[in-house]
């Protein structure tokens, strides 16, 4: 899906330790590393994700960019 001519995917939060996030994707697509992903906090604001890392069965692997 698009908005605004970005890719809109979604993702689901399976872990949260300190900083690091980790995002689950079902299907086909993962985000690249370095790729930014925002987490919809549900009051109009959200936070900043930066994947670093594919660790296997669709997991990305992020870095939180905003206290977690």
């Amino acid at each position: 899906m698009k908005v605004n001519g970005e890719n809109i995917l979604k993702g689901k939060i399976v872990s949260v330790i300190g900083p690091v996030v980790d995002v689950k994707f079902d299907g086909y697509y993962m985000p690249k590393i370095r790729e930014k992903l925002l987490i919809d906090m549900g009051d109009e604001s959200y936070r900043t994700l930066e994947v670093f890392l594919h660790s296997g069965g669709g997991i990305a692997r992020c870095l939180a960019m905003q206290a977690t």
